[in-house]
């Protein structure tokens, strides 16, 4: 490989963050550019007037996990009822060809069915991938899969009514209907579990790093295609960014194959289709889109693959998943010093491109607003509250980068990253599913 380097100097994460500021801008304008920015429009205002004793159906479909739980509003605080939270991992098909919509609905139902849904009536359903809002506004349409996943007659489409409407229809002779949908993406969810009742100003971000990688922020309707008349979240989707000149041959090599599989993937599906309706397929042409870029320089989803593409004739096991790089880093004896230097390095990588990303969104709040003084971030996934050595956590690491970049970057705003909050996507999933008017 030409240049594995994998080193990102305070220079090179300026340079970054002032690109993502750039392209947020561009985002925030209009829409198919390099950084979605994806709005939800749900009023926060309303956060204090929401009824006392409200109960809510949450299911969270992240990138690893399939959740259901119930959520409950006392003194003004969001409840997860410890005893109605249920959790399995996502089956392996959802990443295989022929895993259709109702196979994965089916999997929803027999999560929630058992749930006490009596007087139940919103759903609030967290969606980890990017979606943008229907014309009418009612629902939210899936974009395109992300995480390697393949469910088919999903993309383009919406993705919480005929969820409510299946409910609906397999739940009706317990007589459970459900009014309302809201659907929120995890980093949004994030966010409103990090606000404490009505943001007084812009200075929230919520942020995920686990299997996958995103930032979302509250952003005011000013001079951009928000069409509100008070500030939202936006979930930028900001894993698309590429930063050009800053990425190793091993990146490069990754990005491709990872693409292609999913190519493949989808040509087997479209072939048995045609084939079922004994018809001539017509094979297509791979095409690169250089998608996801930093996102896979990030998340835990892709880390571990990156470690066996820069070493792909080590025999590492065919699932090698970030948790196994960690182990490489936590248990140092087990092997090479080069291939243990070599998974702190991808790993330190990741927590600089989280630091860098957060600065270029804070450049772009601080521009929104110059008189912000302090910023408030939630943080969630299991990549950024995990551990590597001893004395070397990722919080840390993005704190110490993001505190040295911001100084390079002449910017005196404080920064604070709240602790670990218990079931904070699940809590802020509840928050935008009763902001739904029923």
């Amino acid at each position: 490989m030409r240049d594995n380097s994998l080193d990102l100097s305070i220079g090179n994460m300026q340079d970054i963050a002032i690109t993502l500021q750039k392209r947020i801008a561009e985002g925030l304008k209009k829409d198919g550019t390099e950084i979605a920015c994806l709005p939800l429009y749900i009023d926060l205002k309303q956060i204090g007037g929401l009824t006392e004793g409200s109960r809510i159906l949450v299911i969270d479909f992240g990138g690893t996990n399939l959740r259901a739980a119930i959520a409950t509003l006392k003194n003004r605080l969001i409840i997860i009822e410890d005893n109605y939270i249920i959790k399995r991992e996502l089956p392996s098909k959802v990443k295989e060809s022929g895993y259709t919509r109702d196979m994965f609905f089916a999997e929803i139902l027999s999560l929630v069915k058992d749930l006490p849904l009596e007087g139940i009536t919103q759903i609030g359903y967290c969606f980890s991938y990017p979606t943008k809002t229907s014309k009418d506004g009612t629902d939210e349409i899936l974009i395109k899969w992300t995480k390697g996943l393949m469910i088919e007659d999903m993309e383009g489409k919406p993705v919480g009514e005929p969820l409510k409407a299946y409910l609906n229809e397999k739940l009706n002779s317990k007589g459970i209907h459900f009014k309302t949908i809201r659907v929120a993406n995890d980093t949004v969810a994030s966010l409103l579990a990090g606000l404490d009742g009505e943001p007084k100003d812009n200075s929230h971000i919520g942020i995920i790093v686990g299997t996958g990688y995103n930032i979302a922020c509250l952003i005011k309707p000013e001079g951009n295609k928000l069409k509100s008349t008070y500030s939202i979240p936006v979930n930028l989707e900001s894993g698309g960014l590429h930063p050009m000149g800053y990425l190793s041959e091993a990146d490069d090599i990754l990005s491709i194959n990872t693409e292609e599989k999913k190519f493949e993937e989808e040509e087997e599906t479209n072939k048995k289709k045609a084939e079922g309706r004994k018809e001539i397929y017509k094979p297509r042409q791979f095409e690169y889109k250089n998608e996801q870029r930093i996102e896979k320089a990030i998340s835990g989803a892709y880390l571990g693959n990156l470690l066996k593409t820069i070493y792909p004739y080590y025999g590492f096991d065919k699932k090698f998943d970030t948790e196994r790089l960690n182990a490489i880093i936590n248990y140092p004896g087990i092997y090479k010093d080069e291939i243990v230097a070599t998974a702190w390095k991808i790993y330190e990588r990741s927590a600089k491109f989280v630091a860098t990303s957060l600065a270029g969104v804070i450049l772009m709040l601080i521009e929104q607003d110059p008189k912000l003084e302090k910023i408030h971030i939630s943080a969630e996934g299991s990549l950024f509250w995990s551990k590597a050595g001893e004395n070397n956590s990722y919080k840390q690491i993005v704190e110490t980068q993001l505190s040295l970049l911001l100084k390079k970057l002449n910017q005196n705003v404080q920064v604070e990253i709240f602790d670990e909050k218990e079931n904070a996507i699940l809590r802020g999933t509840a928050i935008a599913g009763l902001l739904t008017k029923e």
